[in-house]
């Protein structure tokens, strides 16, 4: 037990739309950092009208079939108070629990909605809205089937959940469907400080890699990378997903990944990133030797493989698997947590390099833990204060909350990618197959933040 310094940074203003559509600032509870969108439209909310809903529960009775109409009409109502327009569905398609039991029969059901609505309209579908009965293994069939072999967004709930039609978990289900489709649920108001130029274009990469559990020795490790393609919202990722090694820690490939990606943030954005962010999730202090000799060094060989481009790097591993814990020893609240954004970057961290820790969420039981963020690398020569700020701020985007969040949103997003990487493995194993080294979402699809 030590007493140390600290600092607490405050949150920015988020920016969200009023009512009649207008962009507004609006202040967060000091206390907890929260907001809510009563009152308020997410930011960006697009349009959802080529979509269809599969009801995985057999109805026993017409009114069960009345509680899955009115489920949906609730939820298009409740999409609409949320800032996304969304269309009565094409189609409603009634099947089994049983149909989850197995890929080829999800397949022939997500086939037959997409037959369907292809039949009713001629554009593509953009959302198929899963409703099953109770939790069920064959959720992860839904996931594999639509997102790497049929290339159609889904959005799965629970059918008890559903007739309840509280207003907040339609709400969000809305956000969820809203961060799928490319909306964007908040913004900064204040533009990120971290950088001066005007005409800087920054790209900020998530990387992870998830382990079989020790018992298996044969099943490959699978390593996650996300991007954002929406300087300076910072709000928009796409992913990449790679399978490697047995419990091979090393993002093997790393620097060709994160070249697509920045082949996809030109595409976007007609411009390549000239700063890159990178943020590495899941390694210890002695696997920080690997993260810089091996991973960075094969990113920046890969971007030497491109003419006059030449971009500022920055590497920072984060962690959560640490044993330090910080709390107010009076005068705090039942808990005695310390207060969201505070930063002790002095006495328990190393005396020369670069490391602090970071409470950047707030924590309702026992004492929250703080993300100890490492500074591997720094061509952007940052002051400690700028980037302490942009790594809280940046907890203020995560898609899914109205809150700020314990980590910095580029890994929070990589470790979804992780959970969905693994449905993908457990989905194949029954079939007998193996993952090929490369094994991304499939092309309509791939682009958008299917993983939310």
């Amino acid at each position: 037990m030590t007493t140390v310094e600290f600092s607490v940074m405050e949150p920015l203003k988020l920016k969200l739309r009023n009512l009649d559509g207008y962009v507004r600032a609006i202040d967060v509870d000091k206390e907890k950092c929260q907001w809510n969108l009563v009152k308020n439209l997410v930011f960006e909310g697009p349009s959802l009208k080529h979509w269809a809903v599969v009801v995985f529960n057999c109805p026993n009775s017409s009114k069960e079939v009345d509680l899955v109409m009115l489920f949906v009409q609730n939820l298009i109502r409740r999409c609409k108070t949320l800032g996304l327009h969304m269309e009565d569905p094409l189609s409603t398609i009634w099947a089994s629990m049983d149909e989850l039991e197995s890929a080829d029969s999800v397949t022939s059901v997500l086939e037959q909605v997409q037959r369907e609505a292809h039949e009713t309209n001629e554009s593509n579908l953009q959302l198929v809205l899963c409703v099953m009965a109770h939790k069920h293994t064959g959720h992860r069939n839904i996931k594999w089937v639509s997102e790497t072999k049929i290339g159609v967004l889904t959005q799965c709930c629970l059918f008890d959940m559903a007739k309840r039609g509280q207003d907040q978990y339609l709400a969000n289900l809305g956000i969820k469907i809203n961060a799928k489709l490319g909306g964007s649920t908040v913004e900064l108001n204040d533009q990120p400080s971290l950088f001066d130029e005007a005409a800087d274009h920054v790209m900020l990469i998530g990387a992870d890699v998830n382990h079989p559990p020790p018992s298996d020795s044969s099943s490959k490790s699978v390593a996650f990378v996300v991007a954002s393609m929406n300087w300076q919202a910072a709000n928009k990722y796409i992913s990449r997903i790679s399978y490697q090694k047995n419990r091979l820690e090393e993002i093997k490939m790393f620097g060709s990944i994160c070249l697509e990606l920045i082949k996809c943030y030109e595409n976007i954005s007609r411009v390549k990133p000239n700063k890159l962010v990178t943020f590495r999730d899941g390694v210890s202090e002695g696997q920080f030797d690997m993260a810089f000799n091996k991973e960075l060094l094969d990113l920046k060989d890969e971007l030497r493989k491109i003419d006059n481009y030449h971009p500022t790097i920055t590497l920072i591993v984060a962690q959560k698997r640490h044993l330090t814990r910080l709390f107010r020893a009076a005068q705090g609240d039942d808990e005695n947590n310390i207060r969201l954004g505070t930063v002790v970057d002095t006495d328990i961290v190393h005396p020369s390099q670069f490391d602090f820790y970071l409470r950047s969420h707030y924590g309702s039981m026992g004492t929250s833990k703080p993300t100890y963020y490492h500074l591997l690398w720094d061509d952007h020569k940052f002051s400690p204060e700028k980037l302490q700020q942009f790594i809280y701020h940046l907890c203020f985007t995560f898609a899914k909350c109205s809150k700020p969040v314990s980590l910095v949103p580029p890994i929070y997003y990589a470790n979804r990618l992780a959970f969905r990487g693994q449905l993908y493995c457990d989905a194949q194993r029954p079939l007998g197959e193996s993952p090929s080294d490369r094994n991304p979402a499939h092309s309509d699809i791939k682009n958008f933040m299917y993983f939310i």
